[in-house]
Protein backbone atom coordinates (compact mmCIF):
# COMPACT_ATOMS: atom_id res chain seq x y z
CA UNK A 1 0.00 0.00 0.00
CA UNK A 2 1.37 3.42 -0.93
CA UNK A 3 1.63 6.27 1.55
CA UNK A 4 -1.46 8.46 1.78
CA UNK A 5 -3.73 5.94 0.05
CA UNK A 6 -5.22 4.31 3.13
CA UNK A 7 -8.96 4.75 3.55
CA UNK A 8 -9.80 6.18 6.93
CA UNK A 9 -13.04 5.53 8.75
CA UNK A 10 -15.17 8.61 9.36
CA UNK A 11 -16.04 9.42 12.96
CA UNK A 12 -19.65 10.46 13.58
CA UNK A 13 -20.47 13.78 15.20
CA UNK A 14 -19.34 13.85 18.80
CA UNK A 15 -21.15 16.98 20.02
CA UNK A 16 -24.64 16.64 21.50
CA UNK A 17 -26.76 19.74 21.98
CA UNK A 18 -28.59 20.30 25.26
CA UNK A 19 -32.03 20.02 23.66
CA UNK A 20 -31.21 16.44 22.62
CA UNK A 21 -30.42 15.33 26.18
CA UNK A 22 -33.09 13.45 28.10
CA UNK A 23 -33.98 14.68 31.56
CA UNK A 24 -34.10 11.90 34.11
CA UNK A 25 -36.75 11.62 36.80
CA UNK A 26 -36.52 14.25 39.50
CA UNK A 27 -36.19 13.38 43.14
CA UNK A 28 -39.27 14.46 45.12
CA UNK A 29 -37.26 14.70 48.34
CA UNK A 30 -34.89 17.34 46.96
CA UNK A 31 -37.72 19.23 45.25
CA UNK A 32 -39.53 19.51 48.58
CA UNK A 33 -36.32 20.35 50.46
CA UNK A 34 -35.53 23.18 48.04
CA UNK A 35 -39.07 24.49 48.41
CA UNK A 36 -38.86 24.49 52.22
CA UNK A 37 -35.43 26.16 52.23
CA UNK A 38 -36.68 28.86 49.86
CA UNK A 39 -39.73 29.51 52.07
CA UNK A 40 -37.54 30.28 55.10
CA UNK A 41 -34.97 32.24 53.02
CA UNK A 42 -32.25 29.83 54.11
CA UNK A 43 -29.56 31.13 51.72
CA UNK A 44 -29.70 34.69 53.04
CA UNK A 45 -29.70 33.53 56.65
CA UNK A 46 -26.69 31.28 56.08
CA UNK A 47 -24.78 34.09 54.35
CA UNK A 48 -25.40 36.37 57.35
CA UNK A 49 -24.16 33.70 59.77
CA UNK A 50 -21.00 33.09 57.71
CA UNK A 51 -20.26 36.78 56.99
CA UNK A 52 -17.97 37.31 60.02
CA UNK A 53 -15.67 34.63 58.62
CA UNK A 54 -15.27 36.23 55.18
CA UNK A 55 -11.87 37.75 54.39
CA UNK A 56 -11.97 41.43 53.44
CA UNK A 57 -9.74 40.95 50.40
CA UNK A 58 -10.38 37.25 49.99
CA UNK A 59 -11.81 35.27 47.16
CA UNK A 60 -15.19 36.43 45.88
CA UNK A 61 -18.18 34.27 46.70
CA UNK A 62 -18.90 31.29 44.51
CA UNK A 63 -22.27 32.62 43.35
CA UNK A 64 -20.67 35.86 42.16
CA UNK A 65 -18.03 34.01 40.14
CA UNK A 66 -20.64 31.82 38.46
CA UNK A 67 -22.80 34.82 37.66
CA UNK A 68 -19.84 36.42 35.86
CA UNK A 69 -19.27 33.34 33.72
CA UNK A 70 -22.91 33.12 32.70
CA UNK A 71 -22.88 36.58 31.13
Amino acid sequence: MALGKRRRSHQDTFWVTADKLVNGPRNAFYDRLNQLLAEIDFDSKLEKVAEPFYQKNGCKGLAKRHAKRDR
